[in-house]
């Protein structure tokens, strides 16, 4: 509008002023009135659902506690904080306040949790549920299997397509988990520099003389762990077995009561289990082949006595033992000691060196479990004249004596007189021909790992004579001094390594066609 005579030719005909003032009706209340008015609807179905015939028989305590219930969500509903809120028009999943603010996330949770408990559906099972029986041991199994499984996920930072698990029926979610019905997750994992193939199944059956060396046996849980070296599965996995035990009142029950005896004038006190009690736990990791240990998961009370664990070595496997695990309002009791099992366990399994690994390996050596599939280095002639080969320098018997107990091939690291990369393809060569002029050896072995970086006191641990910094070693497989190099000297593979360089032990690589021409 024109201000005639005033300073300005023009003044605004209306001025907005805003003004901030307090309210409660945010997204984040309106979502609690939503979720109580949910409940509340959710508990007045029920309660119609009461009336009808055949619920006579709990209807009367049922409706004491919908009274109850009822009773307290009318109270909640009618808060000074929540009169007045609006209704809610979209879902806030995203909304940040309900993630993270005390009070709101339990809502939150506690809502999401009841929508999909609703969706979710236990098919009929006359094996669990029968004349209004419900089986709550073979319940407890199937929440144990859920369990360990998102135990397992967490651990190695994976995802289990759990389709198999959770079926979609016509009306909702359905639990597919079925006592005698096999399930299997997949998944895998890399620790130290190594592959891991991860199996984890419910009910698994192990048929005799295919699996089993006697007769079948299904434990409850299997979890199979196998090693992927340079694209190739270890053909002899490690397996783990779990059985749930929810009738256990205590510990005693598994391992028994102490044994106390003591000898005569000794002062000395001897506690051992008894033997019948660890009979099933033996019985799964002694006739399931390729068993490395087998625990029992059982819902007591969690304390050092609670998760007993029996090595049959000094190492985490072979092993039986016991792990408390229980539903609670807060979650579950005993995930904690489970945790650091499993996390260990798969660490023990990724290790080359482990006296686990070294036992597994000449076991197979020994016994030749895979019979025509797992053949000598030179069951069919020498290997191809492409076939890239390492040069490796034994420097003494001591050093001879450490690669024949390990298995092993060791090189400087890269910074060391003669080291070498990591990456290196030298240490990715198919065969090693090892010499050692002082000794007048030659073996030949296949280079079945990629390198492992091992530091001075891990390699003064393994028995290595004399570590001077670290190593990079490789394992071996079917190290022999029989072959095309039998009558070969070790003063003739040294001469043709120093051809290639100057520096006496340096590692040399050629294909095994030069190595053979080379050598005439």
């Amino acid at each position: 509008m024109t201000w005639p005579q005033g300073r300005l030719p023009f003044l605004p005909r209306h001025i907005e002023i805003t003004r901030t003032q307090a309210t409660t009706d945010t997204t984040p209340n309106r979502f609690v009135r939503f979720a109580l008015e949910r409940w509340r609807q959710v508990v007045t179905d029920i309660e119609q659902q009461l009336n009808e015939p055949g619920a006579e028989a709990v209807a009367r305590r049922a409706r004491r506690e919908i009274s109850s219930l009822l009773e307290k969500l009318d109270h909640w509903l009618n808060l000074e904080l929540l009169k007045g809120i609006g209704s809610l028009a979209l879902f806030p999943a995203d909304d940040q306040v309900l993630h993270k603010r005390a009070g709101y996330r339990e809502i939150f949770r506690a809502y999401l949790e009841s929508e999909f408990a609703a969706m979710l559906s236990w098919a009929r099972d006359e094996s669990s549920y029968t004349a209004g029986q419900r089986d709550v041991a073979q319940l407890y199994e199937y929440w144990a299997f859920i369990q360990l499984a998102s135990l397992i996920a967490s651990i190695a930072d994976l995802s289990f397509d759990l389709s198999s698990v959770l079926e979609v029926r016509s009306d909702g979610l359905s639990v597919g988990l079925r006592q005698g019905r096999q399930t299997i997750l997949h998944g895998s994992v890399e620790r130290f520099g190594r592959r891991l193939n991860i199996e984890f199944c419910f009910n698994r059956n192990f048929a005799a003389g295919h699996g089993s060396w006697t007769v079948a046996m299904r434990p409850d849980f299997s979890l199979i762990v196998a090693a992927i070296d340079e694209d190739r599965i270890d053909p002899d996995p490690v397996i783990i077995h779990f059985d749930a035990k929810y009738r256990i009142k205590a510990i005693q029950e598994l391992f028994g009561q102490d044994e106390l005896s003591s000898e005569a004038g000794s002062g000395l006190v001897r506690k051992e289990p008894k033997h019948a009690d660890l009979i099933k736990m033996h019985a799964y990791r002694d006739a399931i082949q390729r068993s490395a240990g087998a625990y029992v998961i059982y819902p007591g009370d969690e304390s050092p006595k609670s998760t007993p664990q029996y090595k049959e070595y000094r190492e985490l496997l072979p092993g039986l033992g016991a792990f408390v695990l229980r539903p609670s309002v807060s979650g579950e009791v005993g995930g904690a000691a489970l945790r650091v099992f499993i996390n260990n366990l798969l660490d023990h399994v990724a290790k080359r060196f482990s006296r686990h690994e070294r036992g597994r390996f000449w076991n197979e050596e020994t016994f030749n479990r895979y019979g025509a599939g797992q053949e000598s280095l030179f069951r069919h002639g020498p290997p191809h004249k492409d076939t890239t080969v390492l040069l490796g320098y034994v420097k003494s018997a001591e050093h001879w004596d450490w690669i024949q107990h390990t298995f092993a091939y060791n090189v400087r690291t890269q910074g060391r007189r003669g080291g070498m990369a990591e990456n290196a393809d030298l240490l990715y060569s198919q065969l090693v021909v090892l010499y050692g002029p002082s000794i007048d050896l030659v073996a030949i072995a296949r280079i079945v790992s990629g390198p492992q970086r091992m530091s001075e006191v891990q390699m003064q641990a393994g028995g290595y004579p004399e570590p001077r910094g670290d190593y990079l070693c490789v394992q071996l497989s079917g190290l022999t001094r029989e072959g095309p190099l039998k009558e070969v000297s070790a003063a003739e593979v040294k001469r043709l390594a120093m051809g290639v360089t100057k520096r006496v032990g340096q590692p040399v690589g050629m294909s095994w066609g030069e190595l053979m021409e080379g050598l005439r």
